[in-house]
């Protein structure tokens, strides 16, 4: 989180940012709430921070699994290189091929726009480009 007035990129164009209201709401005297959405079951840390007077506390918050969930709760995809055991040459052009099928019933998932791919080993090949 940032200040205000003050939000460093290190010199780089800003190409987006995501604001986040997560004050709470007074719904009955003394009483404050807000909407969550928790990723999964565990554990939470709760901070919570009030001005005035200044005080600062945290809480721990235990979420169980939802039976719903349990049987929803499944990989959604999955995903096979297509160039297993290919030999890549350095500076010349390469295609990566991947397979995308449903885990369930092995079927190639057709139609997806938001396919795409990261390397952690772009940090060491600098000069690495998409055509």
């Amino acid at each position: 989180m940032a200040p205000v007035g003050n939000f460093s990129n290190y010199k780089r164009r800003p190409r987006g940012l995501l604001v986040l209201d997560r004050s709470l709401s007074e719904t009955s005297p003394g009483a404050y709430t807000t909407p969550i959405r928790l990723p999964s079951a565990g554990r939470f840390d709760v901070p919570v921070l009030v001005d005035q007077p200044r005080t600062m506390t945290c809480f721990q918050l235990d979420v169980n699994q939802s039976p719903e969930t349990k049987s929803a709760h499944r990989i959604a995809t999955a995903v096979k290189p297509r160039f297993a055991g290919r030999k890549f040459t350095p500076g010349e052009p390469a295609t990566l091929a991947f397979l995308v099928t449903d885990p369930v019933t092995r079927r190639p998932l057709t139609g997806l726009g938001d396919v795409q791919v990261y390397s952690a080993g772009w940090a060491t090949a600098p000069d690495a480009t998409w055509p």
